[in-house]
């Protein structure tokens, strides 16, 4: 079985104008040793519809998969201009949604680990009784 591959807290390092007035920032890190990926979608003009999202790799799947998700009830109004307080910011948020995302999938990971132990318990009970 392959070593787990454990990264620091994620950083923002350049942050995109898209089509619409918004920006767009993305960074790449680890979570409980699964690669990961931090997307920031911030309009500008409206910053309700603001979206923050971590998706994890599924190796087996080959695909992404959201595990955590927040708007602008959880982030807050993202500092536009200038861009540097932009990219303090974003980075603060994707390290925040790290240290949650981390923690959602280690014990995801534990409890899943409990359920399996707890399964072959049953089973080699029954088939001992048998």
């Amino acid at each position: 079985m392959s070593e787990l591959i454990e990264s620091g807290p994620p950083a923002i390092w350049k942050i995109i104008q898209t089509d619409k007035p918004g920006l767009k920032a993305r960074t790449l890190c680890t979570v409980d040793g699964f690669a990961a990926e931090i997307t920031h979608e911030v309009d500008i003009k409206h910053q309700d519809y603001n979206r923050h999202v971590i998706s994890i790799f599924d190796p087996k799947m080959l695909m992404w998969s959201a595990i955590l998700e927040w708007g602008f009830d959880e982030v807050g109004r993202v500092p536009v201009f200038p861009e540097s307080d932009t990219q303090k910011y974003l980075t603060g948020s994707s390290q925040t949604m790290w240290e949650h995302a981390n923690a959602i999938v280690r014990l995801s990971r534990e409890r899943q680990e409990v359920l399996d132990v707890e399964q072959y318990t049953a089973k080699k009970i029954r088939f001992n009784e048998s």
